[in-house]
């Protein structure tokens, strides 16, 4: 079992330094691990709502920090959804004892009574969570992890030390996007800090999206030869707004499971002709979806007609179908806007809110639209097998009520028979 010792003596130590009050979340440190790697530590909770310090691992951490910082204002809720579950950081937030995990409090609550500490006010519980691509944010568990989010944090006290005398310029502490500026070193020396300049390193390369490595010529052959023609297809390939667990036992049980659930990518193809959602499939796991999704494609042009265009409008959804198009003779097109797609699109996230990443505290007007959605008894056997399927697992986060998982339960049995 994981020692807590270390990282609770240090997160408590941190909170008395109050460093958010010094620091914007801009004005980056870095510190050197004692394993050798480098750390890209943020300061948050100047504006006096979220207080926290996380740390970004070596440069993928960072390009995640980038990203967040670069993040358009004006993108879809899918896009942010995507950034927003970019994040690949260690973070130690002060929050309520509420908002802690069950096991962590109780962790949290033996370290105090061994320590004779008594956190008061609000946010007075240090949370300690991990944020990994695509993984929905879990409690921190591995020994490595609790180490360098202990050494953070320290690092930090050290930071608020060094800042009782001496400004945060003569520190070396810039502000502004995180680029072509040189940001703090600390480096542990014993028992104390060498501190020296850190060029934030050059941005790492465009991301390369996921395309099929091979495709399917018995299925290729078939599409082809089949006389079914169809019209123009809008497709998009998105992150999932719920996560999906390998512990199917605990989710069927309503209880949480031992390991992080990730989100899958959800691929949808709607006819542009006639409104219809033709193909909504989720992949199996995080990283290389292109392979799965490839055989539902032609598959879909098999069952529907080969399509003569293809529509999309994200770069992640050309790098799938592109290669996909050129095989099947089709057209594609990148436009900005695809109405049909859209709708189905916006009636896909009615269905599942604004995303799981706040599923901890679901919206009085998010309830509000799935309580509209239960009380439609036709729209339930709408919902494509896999959506329901997806829509029951929100019961293992607490999101739905009995009478809603009873319905869904029922729709289910009800599509079983038909079979």
């Amino acid at each position: 079992m994981a020692d807590y010792h270390r990282v609770y003596e240090a997160a408590f130590g941190f909170k008395k330094t109050q460093l958010w009050k010094k620091l914007y979340d801009s004005q980056l440190f870095a510190l050197r691990f004692a394993d050798g790697g480098i750390g890209y530590c943020c300061v948050m909770g100047k504006a006096g709502r979220f207080t926290a310090l996380a740390v970004y691992p070596g440069s993928e951490g960072l390009e995640s920090y980038r990203r967040m910082s670069a993040a358009d204002l004006d993108a879809d809720e899918f896009d942010k959804h995507e950034i927003m579950l970019s994040q690949n950081c260690l973070m130690c937030s002060f929050e309520s004892k509420d908002d802690l995990h069950p096991e962590d409090l109780k962790n949290v609550k033996a370290y105090c009574a061994k320590n004779d500490i008594s956190p008061r006010g609000a946010n007075a519980y240090p949370n300690l969570i991990i944020h990994k691509p695509e993984m929905y944010p879990w409690p921190v568990k591995e020994e490595a992890d609790i180490i360098r989010l202990s050494e953070a944090l320290d690092a930090g006290v050290e930071v608020a030390r060094r800042m009782q005398d001496t400004s945060a310029k003569r520190l070396g502490f810039t502000e502004g996007l995180p680029y072509d500026r040189d940001i703090p070193l600390l480096e542990k020396q014993g028992d104390s800090y060498g501190w020296s300049a850190l060029p934030l390193p050059e941005p790492q390369a465009e991301e390369d999206y996921p395309a099929p490595r091979a495709i399917d010529e018995l299925a290729l052959g078939r599409v082809k030869r089949s006389k079914k023609k169809s019209g123009v297809w809008g497709c998009d390939v998105l992150l999932h707004t719920e996560p999906v667990s390998n512990d199917q036992e605990a989710v069927r049980l309503g209880k949480m499971p031992e390991q992080a659930p990730y989100y899958p990518r959800l691929m949808i193809i709607v006819d542009c002709d006639t409104g219809n959602v033709i193909n909504m499939s989720l992949s199996k796991g995080t990283g290389d979806y292109a392979d799965q999704f490839a055989p539902l494609v032609l598959d879909t042009a098999k069952k529907e007609g080969r399509p003569q265009t293809i529509l999309v409008k994200r770069m992640r959804a050309l790098s799938l179908f592109a290669p996909l198009a050129e095989a099947m003779g089709t057209d594609i097109v990148f436009v900005e806007d695809i109405p049909a797609l859209d709708e189905a699109e916006a009636d896909y996230a009615n269905a599942f809110g604004q995303g799981a990443e706040d599923d901890a505290e679901v919206s009085d007007f998010e309830l509000d639209q799935l309580a509209q959605f239960f009380e439609d008894k036709e729209a339930i056997k709408s919902v494509p097998d896999i959506i329901l399927e997806e829509m029951l697992s929100m019961s293992a986060f607490g999101v739905l009520r009995d009478e809603w998982k009873t319905a869904l339960l029922k729709e289910r049995e009800r599509r079983k028979s038909r079979r």
